[in-house]
């Protein structure tokens, strides 16, 4: 007499074995479009910020929207729509954060690159919440070399041009005459507005986040895959 599960029994569980495969198999390319999706946005964004320092939120929004819907798409047919609530919170997460940076420190990044960190953390966001937030110190890490050259080369100028500048009023004042007090302070506060406004001007966030989301979704692709 043959031991074991019932034929019944077994030709079920070999049935949901290979339907789950085919659901996998249906759910990696799904995932791919998802990441081409953003690979696109990302790309746009790279280049309209570097180029024009904007980064357009139709581009980044629409991107959103898709990336959204096929990672919940790919959730429901892996059965696991903890990682589409996983993916969202991410996202969430990173944006609600750079959003407080934003209003505690104007000037230093744009609301574009807000609104880009939480596309980027919703990607990410898909592996474990941690990998949100990767995604966003993945991509500072990378502008971090720039941006100290950046600040260092603006730094630079300013002070060159002050410089300049006051040896231009030494020479034009009359001899026993010198600059008032005030018009020192005014000058160092001209100048840390030149500093600010050369820094917002020249530091462009958007290509580097990009880089840095894009690292993390390689490497987890790499270490894990994406299912």
């Amino acid at each position: 007499m043959q031991t074991g599960l019932p034929r019944a029994l077994s030709g079920a569980l070999s049935s949901g074995v290979y339907g789950g495969a085919i659901l996998r198999h249906v759910a990696a390319p799904l995932f791919y479009v998802a990441v081409a999706v953003w690979g696109v946005a990302a790309l746009w964004v790279s280049i309209t910020d570097w180029r024009e320092g904007r980064i357009p939120k139709v581009v980044v929004w629409s991107a959103a929207l898709v990336v959204c819907v096929i990672l919940l798409v790919v959730s429901l047919l892996l059965d696991n729509p903890g990682r589409f609530g996983l993916a969202v919170l991410g996202g969430a997460a990173v944006g609600a954060f750079m959003v407080l940076f934003y209003c505690l420190r104007p000037g230093v990044i744009g609301f574009g690159d807000v609104r880009l960190v939480v596309l980027n953390g919703l990607l990410g966001g898909w592996w474990g919440l941690e990998w949100a937030w990767w995604s966003l110190f993945a991509g500072v890490f990378a502008m971090l070399p720039i941006a100290l050259l950046k600040a260092l080369a603006t730094a630079w100028s300013v002070k060159r041009r002050a410089v300049i500048k006051l040896a231009e009023e030494d020479e034009a004042t009359p001899p026993g005459e010198g600059a008032s007090e005030g018009t020192s302070s005014g000058e160092g506060a001209s100048g840390r507005e030149a500093l600010k406004q050369a820094w917002h001007t020249t530091l462009r966030a958007g290509p580097w986040l990009c880089a840095g989301t894009a690292a993390v979704v390689v490497y987890r692709w790499v270490e894990v895959g994406v299912v």
